[in-house]
């Protein structure tokens, strides 16, 4: 029994040594640029949260609306040259 912990330990022991790390620190990272984004985007649903916050007699008073839209039929479209169009 002790035999099968000794060897237990040293199969973990080696395991954890032996693992290396496989984040090269030098990937190539994706740069979010217009050329990116550019293309025809289909908007099939749309949910927008809006905080506030305002003062009721001194008191500041926290809004969230939360809107959820599930039906549309609009075609989003992004250029390379910093324009949209949306019909």
């Amino acid at each position: 029994m002790k035999l099968k912990k000794l060897l237990v330990l040293f199969v973990i022991a080696i395991a954890a040594v032996s693992c290396k790390n496989d984040d090269d620190g030098g990937g190539n990272a994706f740069l979010l640029n217009s050329e990116n984004l550019a293309g025809t985007y289909d908007i099939i649903l749309l949910e927008d949260v809006e905080e506030e916050t305002f003062l009721v007699n001194e008191v500041p008073i926290n809004s969230v609306i939360t809107t959820v839209g599930d039906t549309f039929q609009i075609d989003f479209i992004m250029t390379s040259n910093n324009t949209f169009t949306i019909s």
